[in-house]
């Protein structure tokens, strides 16, 4: 293990940073569940092995290059890999955020960040080390630019994970709503209305329709039509006239072709097969 508990002081991105604790350690047995009081910052590197980070109330596996970033009054705790174990590097920080920009502050004042080193910050981890273990004429100095650059390629690391987390929502977002367009809207929906109600271009939706269902826009209405008109023949006593009507189509005989096609079953034939009380 190596400990450096110098006071290193410096501000960066008007925030005040002090750091009181910086070591390399090695865990081979569970570290216990703590946390840390106000205006408090832990950056954690996994630098070798392996094994699990407890994070409030989720659990995360992490490998060598993730980092585990925490604030204050998070619980946390690591648990490491029984054959590989666990070494880390671990920096404490006191900050004052009041002066951050909001993208640092989404860092600092959030609960927890769990992420994987894009930015090669083993090395600038090494530098800081060796810096601490010679402590040659104005090492303070360099520790101070080593930490501002560990905490730019931090932010921007970070601040990447936060827009693909937000693209992730966006197409679950995007998921429900054109599900729930053609679960009620199956008879009449065009693709021009739902490319315009989703701003996509028609290409666009298209294309979305391929990656995330491989199906076209008018499989898909018909997938809902013919769900829509299945669900009818299993679940209600209704003639398959006004089923037909319902389903969007101009005659029974239509109606029933397009069904057995779909059903390779009758609208009949499927109602005997499905019917429920």
């Amino acid at each position: 293990m190596f400990v450096a508990n110098e006071i290193v002081e410096f501000e960066f991105e008007h925030i005040k940073f002090s750091l009181s604790d910086f070591r390399l350690q090695t865990l081979t047995l569970p570290y216990p569940l703590h946390y840390h009081g106000k205006n408090t910052l832990e950056i954690h590197f996994v630098k070798n092995g392996a094994g699990q980070v407890m994070l409030e109330d989720k659990t995360y596996d992490v490998s060598s290059n993730f980092f585990y970033i925490v604030g204050s009054f998070i619980t946390h705790g690591q648990v490491p890999d029984k054959v590989k174990g666990m070494e880390k590097y671990s920096i404490y920080f006191t900050i004052d955020t009041s002066m951050a920009s909001l993208e640092l502050q989404e860092l600092l004042r959030g609960p927890a960040a769990v992420f994987m080193d894009k930015y090669d910050c083993a090395s600038i981890f090494e530098r800081i080390l060796d810096e601490f273990s010679t402590k040659n004429i104005g090492y303070k100095q360099l520790i101070v630019s080593y930490l501002e650059e560990l905490l730019i390629k931090i932010v921007r690391a970070h601040s990447m994970l936060s827009r693909e987390n937000r693209n992730q929502d966006s197409v679950s977002n995007t998921h429900f709503e054109l599900e729930k367009i053609f679960l009620n809207e199956f008879k009449t929906i065009t693709l021009t209305d739902m490319a315009h109600r989703l701003s996509f271009s028609e290409r666009e939706l298209q294309k979305y329709f391929k990656k995330n269902y491989s199906k076209t826009f008018n499989e898909l209405k018909l997938e809902a039509r013919m769900q829509y008109a299945a669900n009818q023949l299993i679940f209600t006593d209704k003639p398959i006239s006004v089923i037909s009507n319902d389903t969007g189509y101009s005659s029974t005989e239509h109606f029933s072709y397009a069904f057995k096609q779909y059903h390779d079953l009758t609208p009949l034939k499927y109602r005997k097969a499905n019917k429920r009380d």
